[in-house]
């Protein structure tokens, strides 16, 4: 599914008006990922991304106690998305429904397991079986096994803070 990079940036913009979009677009239009094949085929996929990356010294798309790494994985994942895109449309003037975000999460509220201060994040626009689309934080530090994703305006209700989204 496709839709224009304006429709993507305006749903973006009624859900959170107080969030710094990026100003221009990546291409006409974008595509919109399907839920199912989101979790099912693209996150083994970065599973085993993540995996072969960590093998490395330092492990660098690990998160631990001393070093905060969230950007470094986030930006990875959206780059793999951005790769995926590609490979599906070829030549075709076709970005991903895919930003960084950087939120502010406040004590007590979970944002797809990720508790309390600052974090970055992933937004994507996902549909399911081709319904009209909707907007979901993604969280790319989750291995399959707790893979989730949480509703954009669900977690502004819960209190979460939408600051800027960028690609």
């Amino acid at each position: 599914m496709k839709i224009t990079w304006l429709e993507f940036q305006l749903g973006l913009a009624i859900i959170a008006p107080d969030c710094r979009l990026q100003d221009l677009a990546t291409a006409p239009v974008v595509h919109v990922y399907d839920e199912a094949w989101l979790r099912d085929e693209f996150w083994p996929y970065w599973g085993d991304v993540k995996r072969t990356l960590n093998t490395l010294p330092e492990q660098p798309l690990t998160n631990n106690s001393l070093r905060r790494n969230c950007e470094e994985i986030n930006k990875r994942f959206v780059a793999e998305l951005i790769l995926s895109t590609r490979r599906l449309y070829g030549d075709e003037d076709v970005g991903a429904a895919a930003l960084e975000s950087s939120v502010l999460i406040p004590n007590g509220v979970s944002l797809c397991g990720v508790r309390d201060g600052a974090h970055r994040n992933a937004i994507l626009a996902v549909t399911k079986n081709g319904q009209p689309h909707r907007y979901v934080f993604v969280e790319s530090q989750l291995n399959y096994s707790n893979y989730e994703t949480c509703n954009v305006a669900d977690a502004l209700a819960r209190g979460v803070s939408l600051r800027e989204c960028w690609l």
